[in-house]
């Protein structure tokens, strides 16, 4: 199995990026967090097609439907974390320099466990995420590293 691609130049923001890029975001807010449909992995890819018009993540990779899958994926491709996966894929961007439709990475604790969600810039100051908990927002200051969707 392939890994996601390592751009050396990031793709560049289409014009009219905002509207996918509202369109996308409020499709996968409204969508129950899912498994390999609507999790930290899908929606900067999709943010990605719908901004750039580069998906990263093909769809054979979109079969997992568990955490269990997800982590089996995540091994696969070499990544220890979601992080790991964004960092490949996305150029990492200092946190306060992180802009609208750019994501980042929280770091939180779970019922004891050590978990990253994957968040998307608004441009307010907040980022915006979800996982099987619910919709999350946070400042931006609080995420753990950012990572630049189109060019920096």
């Amino acid at each position: 199995m392939t890994g996601l691609p390592n751009w050396t130049t990031p793709a560049e923001r289409q014009p009219g990026w905002e509207r996918g890029y509202a369109e996308t975001l409020a499709l996968h807010m409204a969508q129950p967090f899912a498994w390999g449909v609507s999790d930290c992995l899908i929606v900067p890819a999709d943010l990605c097609a719908a901004m750039c018009g580069r998906n990263p993540m093909p769809a054979t990779l979109r079969r997992y439907r568990s955490e269990l899958g997800a982590a089996k994926l995540m091994r696969q491709l070499a990544f220890d974390t979601v992080e790991d996966a964004l960092a490949r894929v996305f150029p990492p961007i200092p946190v306060l320099r992180a802009r609208r439709g750019d994501c980042g990475v929280l770091e939180q604790t779970v019922d004891g466990r050590r978990q990253l969600a994957t968040l998307i810039v608004l441009g307010d100051g907040s980022a915006v995420g979800k996982g099987q908990g619910g919709i999350a927002r946070v400042p931006v200051r609080a995420l753990k590293s950012t990572f630049a969707i189109g060019s920096v």
